[in-house]
C-alpha cells in the first residue's frame, strides 16, 4: 500500500510501501510511521481525510489497498518546548570520547568554557581514572582548546582538531567534529603480528678489530723510531682506518634497520586501527537511515573485536636477535579474531562492566545475521572479580581472558600488556542494541501478502488455484486448468526456491489437506522444503542425504498410480474429476510432487527419469501435478516430460537463448539481479505475463514500511523477515481448527536405524527385521520361524554387527526342542557361548569337519529336523572333507539338494559366498554394504541404494523384484530370557510373515 507524507522538509523522504494493514488499522500504522520521522517529528499528530489516522478501523483501510488507492498522510508538527528541546539538535559541533571506559559518548558542544571530568562538572565523562580535578574545554570562534587542568601548569591547552585525538587522560581520549552521521568502517580480519624487515646487521668483533688496528699501528712506530722515517706510520693508519669503516658501516646498517621496523610497525598499527569500527564509528553511523546502518550484511567470519590498546610484542618474519625485542614492542590498537566460546573479563566490577557492554554491542553485531544460517551461539560473556578468579577451579587457561586490573589480554595466540581497555556507557548500550535488533541486513528482498484469515476452504474437485504477488505484479494460477505440471526454472540467486515455498503455501492454506497432499523432493539437500514438514498436508519429504530414498518415493507414486487407476476402472470413471463429482466423500486428495534442483535428480538418479515421465502423461487424470524447480531446463527437461508440462514460471535466466526457450522472448534474462522473485509466467501458447513472487504473511505479522520510489510502485520489494515458521503454524493451526481429515500417506516412512521389535521369539521363531516395501505402502517384520525350512544368507564384511545377527540366530534356533543345532563357526563368533553347542570353529581339523558332517546327515537321514549355521563361508568352503578330495563346499550343496525340506540353513560371508556355487541354493539373501569395498560388490547382482548404516540391508528373495527390498536388522536383547523390547518405529507387532 502506497503511503504518501505531507507537512515534511524536503530532506525528509516522503513516498513509502506498506507492506499490509496491522490488525489495529490506523493505529498500528500511527505507530509504523512515526518510528520513520527526524525526533524533532516524533510528537506531531497525524491526519487522513481530516480525521486522525489513529481512527481508522483495519477493515476500511484494507478497502483502500484492495483498491490501489493512496494513503496521504498529513504531518502536523509538535515542536519541542525551550526546555525539552534536545540541545543536540541544534548544536553543530560534538566533543566525542574515541577512547576510554566511556566510549561513543557524543556531547554537544556550544560556544563557551566547561569543565569535563567525572564529578560535579558540565560534561561528565564515566571514566574512574580521571583524575578529581576537572579540564576545561573551551569553544571560541578561534577553536576547541582543551586544558587538563586550569592549576596545572605542566600541560599547555591542546587545541583539538577533528582528525587528532587529544593526549590521554585518564584513560580516556577525546575528538572534536560535526554533529553528522558517518557510515561505518568496513571491518576486516586483523593482519598477524609479524613484519618484514632488512637484514639485521652484524655486529663487528671490536675485540678483534682493535688488535687488527693497534698491531700494525704499533709496528709502525717502532718502525719510526728505528728507520726515523715517518712514512711507515702511514701504512699503520690505513688498518685504523679499515676498522672505522666497519664500525660506521655497522651503524649505518643497523640504523636502516631500526628505520624499517619503524616503517613495518607504524604501518601495522594502521592496519590494526582500520581492522574494526570503534564505539564512536558505530554511534555515528546508527544515525543513517539505512536498512543496514551498521554494515551488518558485509561482516566477515569469524567475529572481530575491538578490544582498546595496548603494548604487544611483533614477530618478524625472519629469527633476529632477541636484542631488538624492545625496538619491536609497539603499541597498537587490539583488534582481534575471535573463535573461542567463551570470553573471560576479570577485575573490579566498576571496570569490567563497561568492557563487557562494549564486546557484547560487537559480538552482537557479527551474530545479527549469522542466526538464519548458522547454529552456534555467540561467545558467553563472564565476569570475575580477582577474588572470584584466584578461587575459580579451571582444567586449563581459558583463551580469552581480559584482566582490567593488571592491564593485560590474552586472547587465544596474543598477548598484550600495558591495555588501555574501552568499553561504552549502559545509555550507549542501549542505543546500539536497539540498532542491531532492528537492522534489516538479514531480510530478503521481496513483497508480503497477507492470508485471509476469513477465507474459506476450497475443494480441488475442479481446481487447485493459488495467487502470488500483490497490486498489478500478482499472478492467478490454477494447476488443473493451466498445468497439469509447472516448470520453474531461475538461476542462482533468482528466488527459485522462494517461489516455490511460497506457491505450496498458498495451497495448503486454501486448500485442507484432504483435497491436497504434497510429496516434497528436495536436492538441496532439505534446506527448500525444511519449513514445510509440519504442514498436515505433507506427506512426506525427501532428499538426496541418501541416494535410495527418492527412489522410495517413485515406487510409492508408481504404485498410487497403478491403484488409483484400478479405482476409477472399478468405478468406470475416465478420470479424477469425474471421480471426486461421483464420490464426494471418498478421501482422495490431490497430490502436488514438488521437486526442487531437478538436475541433481537427473545426475544421481537417471532411472528416475522414466518414472517422471510416466506421471507427467498420467498425471492429469489421476489427481497428480509435478511441480519442477532446476536451474536450467536444456538438458535437464527431457522431451517427454516437457510436452506433458502445460506452464512455465521462469525467473531471471543467465543467457537469452535459455529465455528464447522457455518463454519465446528474452524478457527474463533482462530482470535485473537485485529484483529476486521477479519472474514471468507463460501457459500454452499464451504471452508471457509477468508478475512479482511474495512471501505470504500472517494476519497477526508485524507491517513493514518500506521507501519507494516518488511517482510510481516501488519495483524494488520491501524487505521482510523470513517468517516460515510462523507462516506453517499458522496454516496447521487453521487447518486444525476447521477439523480437517488427514489423508493416509502413501509413503511409509522411512527405515529407523535401530529395529528393535516387539516379539516373543522363543514361540514364534526368530525375527530378522523391519521389511521396508514401499510399492504396498507397508512396513513388516520379516521372521525366520521353527516350523519351516529356511535358506538364508548374509553377505558383507565381517563386524559387529554381523556378528550380533549371527549370535541371535543361534540363540533363537537353540530354544527349539525339535532341532538339532550344527555350527560351523568360522568367524569365533560363537565360541564360549553357554547357550549354543556344539561347535565347531577353525582349530577344526578335516576329520573332525567329516565326523561333524556324517553327524549331521545321519540325523538329516532319519527326518530328523536340522538347523545349520555356518559364519565365514570363505574359511570352511574349500576345506576337506577327512583324506578324500570332497570339499566342505560339495557336501553342503548335497546336503542342500537332498535334504531341503528338513534343513534350515543359515550362512554368513563376504566375497567367496556372494560369487560362489552356493548362493543360487539360498532362497533368502541379506546384502550389507557398509564396510564393504567396490572391489568386493562386484560380484552382487544391481541392488537397490541403501544408506550405509548398522545393520542396514538389502534383502532379495524370489517373490521381490530384482534389486530386493531395504530392511533395518533387528536388534534384540542378548539375554536368552529377554523376551520383548520397544521401539518407538515398531510397526505394532504385526505377525506377516515374508
Amino acid at each position: 500500500m502506497r503511503v504518501v507524507l505531507f507537512g515534511l522538509p524536503k530532506s525528509v523522504h516522503r513516498d513509502w510501501e506498506l507492506s499490509h494493514v496491522p490488525l489495529d488499522g490506523g493505529k498500528g500504522i500511527a505507530e509504523i510511521i512515526v518510528q520513520k520521522l527526524p525526533r524533532e517529528y516524533r510528537a506531531a499528530s497525524l491526519m487522513f481525510r481530516d480525521r486522525p489516522l489513529e481512527s481508522w478501523e483495519r477493515k476500511s483501510l484494507d478497502s483502500l489497498r484492495s483498491a490501489s488507492q493512496t494513503l496521504e498522510v498529513v504531518v502536523i508538527p509538535t515542536f519541542f518546548s525551550n526546555d525539552d528541546s534536545p540541545s543536540a539538535a541544534t548544536q553543530s559541533i560534538q566533543l566525542r570520547t574515541t577512547r576510554g571506559p566511556d566510549s561513543g559518548r557524543l556531547i554537544p558542544l556550544p560556544r563557551g568554557t566547561f569543565t569535563l571530568g567525572r564529578g560535579n562538572t558540565h560534561l561528565q565523562i564515566h571514566d574512574p581514572y580521571l583524575p578529581t580535578t576537572p579540564a576545561t574545554v573551551s569553544h571560541s570562534r578561534h577553536g576547541v582548546h582543551f586544558t587538563r587542568s586550569p592549576e596545572d601548569q605542566r600541560h599547555a591547552p591542546v587545541s583539538l582538531r577533528a582528525d587528532t585525538d587529544t593526549p590521554r587522560w585518564g584513560r580516556s581520549q577525546f575528538r572534536v567534529g560535526l554533529s553528522e552521521s558517518a557510515p561505518v568502517p568496513l571491518t576486516s580480519e586483523p593482519p598477524p603480528l609479524t613484519i618484514s624487515t632488512n637484514a639485521e646487521p652484524s655486529k663487528p668483533n671490536i675485540a678483534l678489530q682493535t688488535v687488527t688496528a693497534l698491531s700494525p699501528l704499533l709496528i709502525g712506530t717502532v718502525m719510526v723510531v728505528v728507520t726515523g722515517h715517518w712514512f711507515f706510520m702511514l701504512f699503520s693508519l690505513v688498518s685504523v682506518l679499515m676498522a672505522v669503516t666497519m664500525i660506521l658501516q655497522y651503524r649505518r646498517n643497523r640504523a636502516r634497520f631500526l628505520a624499517s621496523i619503524r616503517q613495518e610497525l607504524q604501518e601495522l598499527v594502521g592496519q590494526f586501527r582500520n581492522s574494526a569500527p570503534s564505539a564512536t564509528d558505530l554511534v555515528l553511523a546508527s544515525r543513517i537511515r539505512s536498512s543496514d546502518p551498521l554494515g551488518i550484511s558485509n561482516l566477515p567470519t569469524p567475529c572481530v573485536l575491538s578490544w582498546g590498546d595496548g603494548r604487544v610484542v611483533v614477530q618478524t618474519e625472519r629469527d633476529v636477535d632477541p636484542k631488538w625485542s624492545p625496538d619491536l614492542t609497539t603499541t597498537i590498537p587490539l583488534v582481534t579474531s575471535l573463535t573461542a566460546s567463551k570470553i573471560n573479563i576479570v577485575g573490579d566490577p566498576a571496570e569490567t562492566l563497561p568492557l563487557a557492554r562494549w564486546i557484547d554491542i560487537q559480538l552482537q553485531r557479527f551474530h545479527a545475521n549469522r542466526q538464519s544460517t548458522t547454529s552456534s551461539p555467540a561467545p558467553e560473556i563472564i565476569r570475575y572479580t580477582d577474588e572470584e578468579w584466584e578461587n575459580t577451579p579451571r582444567e586449563s587457561e581459558p583463551e580469552v581472558i581480559a584482566f582490567c586490573t593488571d592491564r593485560r589480554l590474552t586472547v587465544q595466540s596474543m598477548y598484550a600488556d600495558n591495555v588501555r581497555f574501552d568499553g561504552i556507557s549502559q545509555g550507549t548500550h542501549e542505543q546500539l542494541n536497539y540498532v542491531v535488533g532492528h537492522s534489516g541486513s538479514r531480510l530478503p528482498a521481496e513483497t508480503a501478502s497477507l492470508f485471509d484469515e476469513e477465507a474459506p476452504f476450497r475443494e480441488s474437485h475442479e481446481h487447485l488455484r493459488a495467487s502470488l504477488g500483490t497490486r498489478s505484479r500478482a499472478l492467478e494460477l490454477d494447476l488443473v486448468e493451466d498445468g497439469p505440471h509447472l516448470l520453474i526454472v531461475g538461476t542462482t540467486g533468482s528466488g527459485k526456491s522462494e517461489l516455490l515455498l511460497s506457491l505450496l503455501a498458498h495451497l495448503t492454506h486454501d486448500y485442507p489437506p484432504a483435497d491436497l497432499g504434497l510429496l516434497l523432493l528436495d536436492f538441496k539437500g532439505g534446506a527448500t522444503f525444511a519449513p514445510l514438514v509440519s504442514l498436515p498436508h505433507t506427506m512426506t519429504l525427501e532428499t538426496n542425504l541418501h541416494g535410495a530414498d527418492s527412489l522410495r518415493s517413485f515406487s510409492a507414486i508408481s504404485a498410487e498410480l497403478t491403484r488409483r487407476e484400478e479405482l476409477f476402472l472399478t468405478a468406470k470413471v475416465p478420470d479424477y474429476t469425474t471421480f471426486r463429482r461421483q464420490n464426494p466423500d471418498h478421501v482422495l486428495p490431490r497430490i502436488v510432487v514438488a521437486i526442487d534442483e531437478l538436475r541433481i535428480l537427473v545426475e544421481e538418479l537417471p532411472t528416475a527419469i522414466g518414472q517422471l515421465a510416466r506421471l507427467a502423461a498420467t498425471g492429469r487424470s489421476l489427481g497428480f501435478h509435478l511441480i519442477l524447480a532446476t536451474q536450467r531446463a536444456l538438458g535437464t527437461v527431457t522431451s517427454e516430460i516437457r510436452s506433458n508440462i502445460g506452464s512455465i514460471i521462469c525467473l531471471r535466466t543467465s543467457t537469452e537463448q535459455e529465455s528464447w526457450d522457455l518463454l519465446g522472448s528474452a524478457h527474463a534474462s533482462a530482470i535485473p539481479p537485485e529484483l529476486p522473485g521477479r519472474a514471468f509466467f507463460r501457459s500454452g501458447a499464451a504471452s508471457p505475463h509477468e508478475f512479482h513472487s511474495d512471501q505470504p504473511m500472517c494476519p497477526d505479522a508485524e507491517p513493514v514500511l518500506t521507501p519507494a520510489t516518488q511517482g510510481t510502485h516501488s519495483m524494488n520489494p520491501p524487505f521482510l523477515p523470513r517468517r516460515w515458521h510462523d507462516v506453517v503454524e499458522y496454516i496447521a493451526r487453521r487447518s486444525s481448527s476447521a477439523g480437517h481429515r488427514k489423508p493416509n500417506p502413501i509413503l511409509t516412512p522411512e527405515l529407523p536405524e535401530l529395529y528393535m521389535p516387539t516379539f516373543n521369539f522363543q514361540k514364534q521363531g526368530s525375527v530378522l527385521g523391519l521389511l521396508d516395501d514401499p510399492t504396498h505402502h507397508r512396513q513388516v517384520p520379516v521372521f525366520s520361524a521353527f516350523d519351516h525350512a529356511d535358506t538364508t544368507a548374509w553377505i558383507g564384511v565381517e563386524s559387529e554387527s554381523i556378528r550380533d545377527v549371527c549370535r541371535r540366530i543361534a540363540v533363537s534356533e537353540s530354544h527349539s526342542s525339535t532341532r538339532q543345532v550344527f555350527v560351523f563357526d568360522g568367524s569365533e563368533y560363537l565360541v564360549g557361548h553357554p547357550v549354543v553347542s556344539p561347535i565347531l570353529d577353525r582349530t577344526a581339523d578335516n576329520d573332525e569337519i567329516d565326523q561333524k558332517l556324517d553327524t549331521l546327515e545321519e540325523a538329516l537321514d532319519k527326518e530328523q529336523p536340522v538347523t545349520l549355521c555356518i559364519t565365514s563361508w570363505g574359511y570352511w568352503a574349500d576345506r576337506r572333507s577327512g583324506s578324500t578330495f570332497v570339499t566342505f563346499e560339495e557336501r553342503i550343496l548335497r546336503l542342500l539338494r537332498d535334504f531341503r525340506s528338513r534343513i534350515r540353513f543359515f550362512v554368513f560371508g563376504n566375497r567367496e559366498l556372494a560369487g560362489g556355487r552356493l548362493i543360487a541354493h539360498i532362497d533368502r539373501r541379506f546384502y550389507l554394504p557398509l564396510g564393504t569395498t567396490p572391489e568386493q560388490r562386484l560380484v552382487w547382482p544391481t541392488l537397490l541404494k541403501i544408506p550405509k548404516v548398522p545393520l542396514r540391508a538389502v534383502m532379495v528373495t524370489p517373490e521381490t523384484v530384482a534389486a530386493g527390498l531395504a530392511v533395518q536388522l533387528a536388534t534384540l536383547p542378548a539375554s536368552p530370557t529377554a523376551t520383548t523390547s520397544q521401539h518407538p518405529k515398531d510397526p505394532g507387532g504385526s505377525n506377516q510373515r515374508q
